[in-house]
């Protein structure tokens, strides 16, 4: 099955490296009704990689950011604009 995922093609930070996958965090508002709003944000320093089944969504990922206040797994915020590029892997 092919995924697909994004990757640095360019940085100025020296801790990032070009050709780097792209991992993500969830964060938590704690302003839900009934407990805690999950967001998530591409996260270069995260310890897994973010991954989904369509390439239109990993392209628009790429080049576009939610808000914060609705950013699911699939259309996360994305501090990295104009920086990365999309990658298939196949599992």
């Amino acid at each position: 099955m092919k995924w697909y995922g994004l990757k640095f093609k360019n940085t100025e930070n020296v801790d990032i490296v070009i050709g780097q996958a792209v991992g993500f965090d969830t964060l938590g508002t704690g302003d839900g009704e009934f407990g805690c709003d999950i967001t998530y944000e591409l996260d270069a320093y995260a310890g897994n990689v973010w991954l989904v089944k369509n390439r239109e969504t990993a392209e628009w990922v790429c080049i576009n950011s939610s808000p914060l206040y609705n950013a699911v797994y699939e259309r996360p915020k994305n501090p990295y604009i104009g920086n990365l590029e999309v990658f298939e892997v196949e599992i």
